[in-house]
């Protein structure tokens, strides 16, 4: 087991602290953690060869040598001038990609490098203020067509939507391409869905439709190309039968079939019936749908054909989705001829932070949705649970947890079903009413 064991007497010592609970420095992880915490401090303004330095003391090991901790150190340093313009200081807030106000996650203790960041928020504003965004780790290792498809994204929120919007796009643009996952094959569609306050910037995402276009001209002048020739072939089958009817000769040459025209994207505001319709004349190219309002979306919803909101609300296969996209994107940079791939050690952890940073963002808006007679409410913590043990010293008393779970409004009876929960996974009742943390 390799474990940094920092003392906090210095500014990177204490940095590592906090990195190190929530992340981990087991064998296999450690190159990982190592350039992740390299781009915390890249982050916190630490220098390139002072954080070197640190990390050659604090880890080295006999098969982790300075050498390889350098090369990490750098290359962390690296992608970090890649992915984030050097004019912008990420420990400032500023004015998003949603046009309002928005706090940058801190480099340790926020974002999906802390996956229980929310159970110390109590308030709506702040849990959404406090969204876990994407970390460095993600956007320092990606694909060059995402890098550069970020390239101009002012922080990382706004990255972060354009990464999950590019990535949707592409999804789209890939129907050759399935992955395995136990014995079923899937294709990597993807849907993304972003939840803002009307004229607040969140139109940008639908520049990362583009290469869409591109495709789209493509499919419709192979059909233009298609139907000439098909027109031609169908003409000529119309004078031979007509020809063998004359003669009364028998005629069983089959009718030219007219290729069926791909309409890649489609519109929002369309029913059930219709969005079946474009995937069948579609075939395995699929359909991608781009739209900056969400009315037009739950408006179709409403239709008598329509209510497909269901099939959106899926999160299975996201990680599978994501891996297939950034494996397809490397074996395009290196022009692999292989029809067989596997997704990679960098891509693997990329597909599932992105994964988990998401579904932490559905807990969130989940406790939003509103109901018939009170309209959107107000976030709150998805995770009471959680703020309740974490709030509990070690070992505690039902008394104390009665004592907690009232500052925090749990009820009584809410308490007790947590307690059930609990045992034997997060606690252990050592006596009556005596409990201690696992």
């Amino acid at each position: 087991m390799f474990f940094p064991v920092p003392t906090g007497n210095t500014p990177l010592e204490a940095l590592l602290e906090q990195f190190s609970k929530y992340n981990s420095w087991a064998h296999g992880e450690r190159n990982t953690s190592t350039f992740k915490f390299a781009s915390k401090a890249n982050e916190k303004g630490f220098t390139e060869m002072e954080t070197a330095s640190f990390c050659v003391s604090t880890f080295s090991a006999p098969d982790f040598d300075a050498e390889e901790i350098r090369a990490t150190v750098a290359s962390a340093f690296k992608e970090n001038r890649t992915a984030v313009p050097p004019q912008y200081d990420l420990s400032k807030n500023e004015k998003g990609a949603f046009g309002a106000q928005v706090h940058l996650m801190p480099a340790i203790g926020g974002g999906c490098e802390d996956p229980f960041y929310i159970d110390n928020c109590t308030d709506g504003e702040d849990l959404i203020s406090k969204a876990p965004v994407l970390s460095m780790f993600v956007f320092g290792n990606l694909p060059r067509r995402l890098k550069r498809a970020i390239q101009h994204c002012k922080n990382r929120q706004q990255s972060m939507v354009m990464l999950l919007s590019s990535m949707v796009a592409l999804s789209a643009c890939l129907p050759k391409v399935t992955g395995r996952y136990g014995s079923k094959y899937y294709s990597p569609h993807l849907f993304f869905f972003l939840l803002a306050e009307a004229a607040s910037g969140k139109g940008e995402m639908e520049f990362a439709a583009k290469p869409l276009n591109k495709l789209e001209e493509r499919f419709q002048q192979r059909y233009e190309e298609d139907f000439v020739k098909y027109s031609s072939e169908h003409n000529r089958w119309l004078f031979n039968k007509e020809a063998a009817f004359k003669e009364h000769k028998d005629f069983d040459t089959p009718e030219p079939k007219e290729p069926k025209q791909v309409e890649l994207k489609i519109p929002a505001n369309i029913s059930k019936s219709m969005v079946l319709h474009h995937l069948d004349q579609n075939g395995e190219v699929g359909c991608a749908m781009f739209d900056a309002e969400a009315n037009s979306l739950t408006n179709a919803n409403k239709q008598e054909c329509g209510n497909f909101m269901s099939d959106l609300k899926r999160h299975g296969l996201i990680t599978l989705r994501l891996a297939m996209i950034l494996a397809a994107l490397r074996k395009a940079e290196t022009k692999s001829e292989e029809s067989l791939i596997y997704c990679s050690d960098i891509d693997f952890p990329i597909a599932m932070e992105i994964t988990s940073c998401c579904i932490e963002h559905s807990f969130i808006l989940s406790t939003t949705l509103p109901d018939e007679q009170t309209g959107m409410l107000k976030a709150r913590n998805p995770k009471p649970m959680m703020e309740l043990f974490n709030n509990l010293p070690n070992p505690f008393t039902l008394k104390e947890a009665l004592e907690v779970a009232e500052t925090l409004h749990i009820k009584k009876r809410t308490l007790y079903v947590y307690l059930k929960k609990a045992e034997r996974k997060m606690i252990e009742k050592i006596a009556p009413g005596y409990y201690k943390k696992l």
